[in-house]
């Protein structure tokens, strides 16, 4: 019964906290289970594992000042795409690269009609450097903040799009959805024993997925071979037709179960 009840205050103080009460319940959810279980005597202790995994797992990737940037930025009309891409680590080292990531997918996929990105973070205000735009652009992150500016640059665009507040690990069913590719961008490392089990459920043509070969410090030393062994352990080798750096990026492509 404590770890019920040390999860409910867990969760109810993080979304209590201004750091974290945009963070997906799911999420906070299975972040203070994955800490009880470690068998902490003191909440005090469970606690300070709690907060420091959630850092780990979003908080260490966006600026201290995120929010107050966020609200400004969602407040110009046009919103700055480039601007906002800045404001989370992936999407502000991938700007230099945007053009020749989506041209070189495009090459392999042809333009999708349909788009899933899953953990899109601040991915979708890269639309402008995709050499043709999807009719409809599906995406699901677990920070509330994100998806209401995607929400809204979305309704700025004129697509048919949408970005949902979720956590895809604690509700598969949401990776059901059809579509021509799916981008898994950064998401595999922090899911080492579910991938292949979440990957063969995704309903697509095609699935994009990507490593980190930087770290947030700027380290690169071994983690090219790192991730290199991780990606023979997570992925179905058969299906990759793709595989290369663009960037800090180690990028795979591969077909999914929808006939091409």
């Amino acid at each position: 019964m404590i770890n019920d009840e040390w999860a409910a205050r867990m969760v109810i103080d993080a979304q209590a906290s201004p750091k974290y009460k945009h963070i997906c319940a799911d999420t906070l959810q299975a972040a203070a289970l994955r800490e009880l279980a470690h068998g902490h005597k003191r909440y005090a202790d469970a606690e300070n594992a709690f907060r420091k995994y959630l850092h780990q797992q979003w908080g260490s990737y966006v600026y201290a000042q995120y929010q107050r940037k966020a609200a400004e930025l969602s407040a110009q009309t046009p919103i700055d795409h480039n601007a906002v891409l800045a404001l989370h680590a992936s999407s502000r080292e991938r700007l230099p690269y945007y053009e020749a990531i989506y041209r070189l997918i495009w090459d392999i996929t042809g333009p999708p009609s349909t788009l899933l990105d899953i953990a899109c973070g601040l991915n979708p205000f890269s639309l402008p450097y995709m050499p043709q735009p999807p009719q409809t652009y599906i995406a699901y992150d677990i920070d509330g903040i994100a998806i209401s500016l995607c929400n809204q640059w979305f309704a700025q665009c004129g697509l048919q799009m949408l970005a949902q507040c979720a956590d895809v690990l604690q509700t598969p069913a949401l990776l059901k959805i059809q579509a021509d590719v799916a981008f898994v961008f950064k998401l595999l490392p922090l899911m080492p024993n579910k991938s292949k089990e979440h990957l063969s459920g995704l309903n697509t043509r095609f699935i994009v997925v990507s490593y980190p070969l930087q770290s947030l410090g700027g380290r690169k030393a071994g983690r090219a071979q790192h991730y290199e062994t991780l990606a023979a352990q997570q992925l179905p080798v058969a299906d990759i037709i793709w595989n290369g750096v663009i960037g800090n990026e180690l990028f795979y492509i591969m077909t999914g179960k929808v006939a091409i």
